[in-house]
């Protein structure tokens, strides 16, 4: 369900270029029926981005990397027999500079596309420890409008880069004198699954199930299988995120240490701690995977539990958990009967 908003995130700068090349094409079969002539500036801005779009959607980056050495290979070979017979021949040009964009576009629209999020994530974090310097920046547009008449002699290229480096100069030390700062962003986030093995969670078999058979525990079953989906579907845009699992009785024993490994495949008979089952301590495990959390990460804890404790206080233990700006989700285990 989430995969076409993932497909979306990491690609939307080639989708971007794609939708700017259609957007450019319609323009031009406007202009073309409104004036009755094609415009070559359009015509060729608007093929540039929708092939860089496109080369970013469809080629992945070997396919990309090779047409763009064979392009470049045939640009060096056209290059020396313009050099030596002055012979060109333009719709060849036409066809080298289409598979270069082509190329161009699976090779740097995704790369270019993360760093742009980088920085407006970035320029988003600024934060100003003197915030009334910021008045300054009202000066912007002043200069503008000053500028663009005094400097009509240095010519329209000249001019706008005048007033650019002026304009330039006013925002540096704007943010200088503001001491502008980068505040640090919590983006990654950590989970730990919380589980409860105590003997008052009673073990599930099916009553059709051979007698002689091994018996299965349909209740840890699914407790597996939701703790190892959960991990495994997180998507590519939360691949960073970290998770680790907690197992508690009488005692919290820490399974798997927090790691952003991509699937867990864990198994009750595999774990490795031994717990005391007569005992449920919530408390204390939720006081154990707070200290767990790596530093500088967003803290998730999912219970998996009954709620029949007989040690501790986990309510108390939870105002903490909160106080430490830990998320607390529930998943309850039914046991037949209500506490």
């Amino acid at each position: 369900m989430n995969q076409p908003l993932e497909f979306v995130a990491a690609h939307w700068l080639s989708i971007l270029s794609l939708t700017v090349g259609c957007a450019l094409g319609i323009i031009l079969l406007l202009v073309r029926n409104r004036r009755h002539r094609w415009s070559a500036g359009l015509m060729l801005t608007g093929a540039a981005f929708a092939l860089a779009g496109v080369g970013g959607l469809a080629l992945p980056y070997e396919a990309a990397l090779w047409l763009g050495v064979a392009a470049l290979a045939a640009l060096v070979v056209m290059l020396i027999a313009v050099i030596t017979s002055g012979w060109w021949w333009a719709p060849l040009g036409y066809t080298v500079g289409a598979l270069l964009l082509l190329s161009a576009g699976g090779l740097c629209a995704d790369p270019f596309g993360e760093t742009l999020v980088d920085v407006c994530k970035i320029a988003l974090s600024l934060e100003p420890t003197q915030p009334w310097w910021l008045l300054l920046l009202g000066f912007v547009p002043v200069i503008i409008f000053l500028s663009y008449r005094s400097l009509a002699g240095l010519g329209p290229v000249r001019r706008w880069i005048a007033i650019g480096l002026r304009c330039l100069l006013i925002i540096c030390l704007t943010l200088t004198l503001a001491e502008v700062r980068i505040r640090h962003q919590n983006e990654n986030i950590t989970v730990l699954f919380l589980v409860d093995r105590s003997l008052s969670v009673p073990e599930e078999f099916d009553p059709n199930s051979n007698p002689d058979a091994i018996r299965v525990d349909r209740r840890s079953e699914r407790i597996e299988n939701f703790i190892n989906n959960a991990v495994g579907s997180r998507g590519a845009t939360h691949k960073y995120d970290q998770a680790g699992l907690i197992l508690f009785g009488r005692r919290p024993r820490l399974e798997l240490p927090p790691s952003n490994a991509p699937v867990f495949n864990f198994h009750f008979k595999d774990a490795a701690s031994t717990i005391d089952g007569n005992y449920t301590d919530i408390a204390a495990a939720l006081k154990l995977a707070l200290a767990s959390f790596p530093e500088g990460s967003g803290k998730r804890i999912v219970l998996i539990s009954d709620g029949n404790e007989n040690l501790g206080n986990a309510e108390e233990q939870a105002r903490i958990a909160k106080l430490n700006g830990a998320q607390i989700d529930v998943v309850p285990l039914a046991v037949g009967f209500r506490n």
